[in-house]
């Protein structure tokens, strides 16, 4: 080989080394985590957007015994447009399925209700919309985290969030975790045992003077079996069928109504309600 041909070879092997040096530099990556319950949020600046995006979750829940608290993981992570509230890509996940109660309700009238230690419910549901990039634009990159309540053991939640270019993600908000299930419902007929459940018109409201509420809904049973949930919310109303789904809505009164037959049913409503500082 000639020295021309060296120094050319070498020449070309020294752009390839920057410019591939240059690409894996040009990542941007938002850590968002912690033990549960907690919440992260974040403003992401994409004056020309990005060709590249991803969320890679982390956390996770070992199955063990557990009491009235502390009996699942429900994560999520939603990036949200700034100026729409849509939701433009997220990743949410429930893990356990098995709340700490027995519950009996007869036409509207709370016959008992007795918290109880148990095992882990072996299930796991998860949704995510992946895209490859996102349109120029501020976004707010949310994460939550929740097991159920304070106690220990808890439970650790995370996510990254990684976007092409250099950018900053500014931390932003106050708020507060909130995280119910079908033994926090009341009214109709409910009559649900662990293993097993039923239940017709049973209902859940709750409101918070917060801006913003990001978070997750999953309705389902195991197996045989069917669950519903309606959800009116100021910003979004409608109907979830044995499913997990992400929500944003502006804070006021949010309103559930639920029913469900089978084995392990779950009505889980998790996430955070945010004052956001933009």
């Amino acid at each position: 080989m000639t020295g021309r041909r060296v120094l050319v070879l070498a020449t070309l092997l020294a752009t390839l080394s920057s410019t591939l040096g240059a690409r894996a530099a040009a990542i941007t990556t938002c850590v968002f985590g912690g033990p549960t319950p907690g919440y992260s949020a974040a403003r992401l600046e994409l004056p020309e957007g990005t060709d590249f995006v991803s969320i890679e979750k982390h956390g996770g829940r070992p199955g063990r015994f557990a009491g009235p608290e502390s009996w699942h993981l429900a994560q999520g992570m939603l990036i949200i447009d700034a100026a729409t509230l849509d939701i433009v890509s997220f990743r949410v996940e429930s893990v356990g399925s098995a709340p700490r109660a027995v519950v009996v309700d007869v036409d509207g009238t709370r016959v008992a209700r007795q918290e109880h230690p148990g095992p882990d419910g072996p299930f796991y549901h998860q949704a995510a919309h992946p895209r490859p990039g996102l349109a120029p634009g501020t976004y707010f990159l949310v994460g939550f985290g929740s097991d159920g309540g304070r106690a220990f053991p808890n439970d650790w939640w995370g996510a990254d969030v990684r976007v092409g270019g250099s950018h900053r993600c500014t931390p932003v908000g106050t708020g507060e975790v909130f995280d119910f299930d079908q033994t926090h419902f009341d009214g109709g007929t409910h009559a649900y045992a662990g293993p097993v459940g039923h239940a017709e018109g049973i209902t859940l409201s709750w409101e918070t003077p917060r801006q913003l509420v990001v978070g997750m809904m999953d309705a389902a049973v195991q197996a045989v079996g069917e669950a519903e949930l309606d959800y009116s919310m100021p910003s979004a109303s409608g109907t979830i069928e044995d499913e997990i789904e992400p929500f944003v809505s502006l804070g006021g009164r949010l309103d559930f109504e639920a029913r469900y037959a089978g084995p392990y049913p779950l009505m889980l409503i998790a996430g955070v309600a945010l004052d956001l500082t933009v």
